[in-house]
């Protein structure tokens, strides 16, 4: 009896014998040749070390963590066990590939994935949190990035023209607004460039110039497939008197190249004619470069005037050609003059593609 109220009254009064933590282990140092571990045991406050051969040890995992076990075998596989570990070489125990395996399913400490990865099952698991806080933000974002994309005009300008016409002549003066060499080589494949920006009304036009070789005319349909929908289309028809800068001549005047030049339209002919309004331009500029070559004013100016002529008699059948096509397809159809000495027809250029714009 006397027992018995002995047992009573000591579970009665509340007081518990004290619980005992499993022996741990703070490792605060590696070795140089990364084999040994060195630490402190809680339990016995003595310094000791672990053999960590075999193993390729996260330090920066290792001092965030304590580490049970009272000898090395189980230090190694708490090691493994908290992801502070991976065995790497030599022979493990079952034990230890057990531990680093329930550290890969668990996605501890070397095995946890990146941030990405983490920030992406976080939003998964907590998506109606995020909506929340991100939602109103994001949706006044959205709208802000739409906005500006409707108030944007992207043009393509697709220069053509046979070789040795003045594509890249002109090409180079839209791209940096400096005068272009008159020895320029005959191109090939196909330059393209972005050029700067500018302000047309509400809109801002964001030009894009590609200069396709004379000598390889079917770049001019690749790059008109490749436009995106969006974009308007402007199709610069190239042609010259003459392929030479400076003409051997007295009249710089080459009629074989000019009757060439006619041929060479029937490529930007199909185009215009065909049903693909994927591919068809908004603009068809016919561009007549080199005017300088019978002038030595621009063609707006008043003592050009029989140049001006001379140059629409030249070019009469490819103006005829192109004009009628552009007018049975409702394309809008221009005819400009360029010349060296009027800042290569860039600016009556800008001023058809702006009424182009302000059209649609």
């Amino acid at each position: 009896m006397l027992a018995f109220g002995v047992l009573l009254l000591s579970g009665c009064s509340g007081e518990r014998a004290p619980e005992v933590s499993p022996p741990s282990t703070q490792f605060t140092s590696l070795s140089a040749d990364g084999r040994t571990l060195t630490g402190i045991a809680f339990a016995g406050s003595a310094e000791t070390g672990l053999d960590v051969s075999g193993l390729t040890v996260d330090f920066g995992c290792v001092r965030e963590n304590s580490f049970a076990g009272t000898d090395g075998p189980s230090r190694r596989i708490s090691l493994l066990r908290l992801g502070c570990a991976e065995i790497t070489a030599g022979s493990s125990s079952p034990e230890e590939r057990t531990a680093q395996d329930s550290a890969k399913a668990d996605q501890l400490g070397h095995w946890a994935p990146g941030f990405p990865v983490s920030a992406l099952r976080w939003l998964g698991q907590n998506w109606d949190k995020a909506l929340a806080v991100l939602g109103f933000p994001l949706v006044g974002w959205m709208l802000k990035i739409l906005a500006r994309r409707k108030r944007e005009r992207r043009v393509h300008i697709v220069l053509v023209g046979h070789s040795a016409a003045g594509k890249t002549g002109l090409w180079v003066r839209w791209k940096n607004r400096t005068t272009p060499r008159h020895d320029l080589p005959p191109s090939t494949g196909a330059k393209e460039t972005q050029v700067a920006p500018f302000l047309l009304g509400r809109f801002t036009i964001l030009p894009k110039i590609i200069d396709a070789a004379g000598a390889e005319p079917w770049l001019m349909r690749d790059y008109l497939y490749s436009t995106p929908m969006r974009a308007k289309r402007v199709l610069i028809v190239v042609v010259a008197p003459c392929p030479l800068a400076t003409p051997t001549t007295p009249d710089p005047v080459d009629a074989d190249y000019v009757s060439r030049q006619a041929g060479y339209l029937n490529l930007p002919l199909s185009v215009l004619g065909g049903d693909n309004f994927g591919v068809r331009p908004h603009l068809v500029i016919l561009f007549a470069s080199k005017f300088d070559l019978l002038s030595a004013t621009g063609p707006g100016d008043v003592t050009s005037t029989q140049a001006v002529k001379r140059y629409e008699q030249i070019f009469v059948d490819h103006r005829r050609l192109l004009s009628a096509q552009c007018k049975r397809g409702n394309i809008p159809f221009k005819w400009i003059i360029g010349s060296a000495n009027s800042d290569w027809g860039t600016v009556e250029i800008r001023d058809a593609i702006e009424s182009m714009v302000m059209a649609k």
